[in-house]
């Protein structure tokens, strides 16, 4: 018994450490740079910026993630685009302020990056929650995107809005045992459900996850979007969207029921899908070689 409480007390003081972001942003990603949003520092990794003739690309990660989730994508992507991968304010290295992140939030401050870049139009490739943002985005801003990439998209789950104060309590708790749920033990299972092949769980994959949530702040976001008010987009917003579109979809996706590519096609009036086996949520980090053809096609059309 003693040696058990022994190990518990242990575990929660090293659940309890915290990390400063911007050294582990110099750590894993020397070549990134942080730039000012709404005086908060978003941490961006850009390649290419000097290509002038090309559309940018905005790499948009998913909920809990951040800008590793693309590194294999910049590293091996074959074509001269100006790109931009970012840290969503409120997770990875980005500041983690204590405020109300929502949606119609996040959709500002992608507005705001893009006018800080100067950029006329740009294409958004999103995965998961990223997608969903890419999807809002060109609802609220047509006139600012070219084109759309969808790697198994969020935006269409149902959900079942439990009462607010249900929702409060459930945060009071996870404030009070939060060392239960951030820790690399967590971390590896949530992964584990999102890779198809969990051998390419990799312990860099495992920091870049769960790091940035022991940073100040490093829960907020998450807490904030599971309090505040969800509106899933519906397939008449769907069929507004005139941009040319790819869907790319794991079909081992345990996460997104994949009716919801199909969803996405039929509605979306320019739409491509396109399905790919043996991969799962997160198919850009799990074996990008797979996905890079249907990408460099796509951008290559007119």
């Amino acid at each position: 018994m003693l040696k058990f409480l022994c190990c518990f007390f242990v575990f929660v003081i090293i659940s309890c450490k915290t990390y400063n972001s911007r050294e582990l942003a110099k750590k894993y990603f020397p070549e990134g740079r942080y730039i000012e949003i709404q005086n908060q520092k978003i941490f961006v990794l850009e390649k290419n910026l000097e290509v002038k003739n090309r559309v940018p690309i905005f790499l948009l990660h998913g909920f809990s993630s951040n800008v590793h989730t693309w590194e294999d994508l910049i590293n091996k992507f074959p074509l001269q685009y100006p790109v931009v991968a970012l840290d969503m304010p409120g997770f990875g290295f980005s500041d983690k302020p204590n405020i109300s992140y929502t949606r119609e939030a996040y959709i500002q401050w992608l507005r705001e990056i893009q006018n800080f870049y100067d950029f006329k139009k740009i294409i958004l490739v999103g995965n998961s929650m990223g997608g969903e943002f890419a999807l809002r985005y060109a609802l609220k801003y047509p006139e600012a995107v070219h084109k759309i990439i969808l790697i198994n998209s969020a935006g269409l789950l149902e959900s079942s809005q439990p009462p607010y104060f249900i929702k409060k309590v459930f945060i009071i708790f996870l404030n009070s045992f939060e060392f239960l749920f951030v820790n690399r033990t967590s971390i590896r299972f949530f992964l584990s459900s999102a890779f198809y092949d969990d051998s390419r769980i990799t312990e860099r994959k495992i920091d870049m996850y769960y790091l940035p949530l022991k940073t100040e702040g490093g829960t907020n976001a998450h807490k904030s979007l599971f309090l505040a008010p969800y509106q899933k987009i519906t397939l008449e917003d769907l069929r507004k969207i005139q941009n040319s579109t790819l869907i790319l979809w794991g079909l081992q996706d345990r996460w997104i029921p994949i009716e919801h590519a199909y969803w996405f096609y039929k509605n979306l009036k320019n739409a491509k899908l396109v399905f790919l086996p043996e991969l799962g949520h997160v198919p850009q980090e799990e074996r990008v070689e797979d996905l890079l053809p249907y990408l460099v096609s796509f951008l290559n059309e007119e």
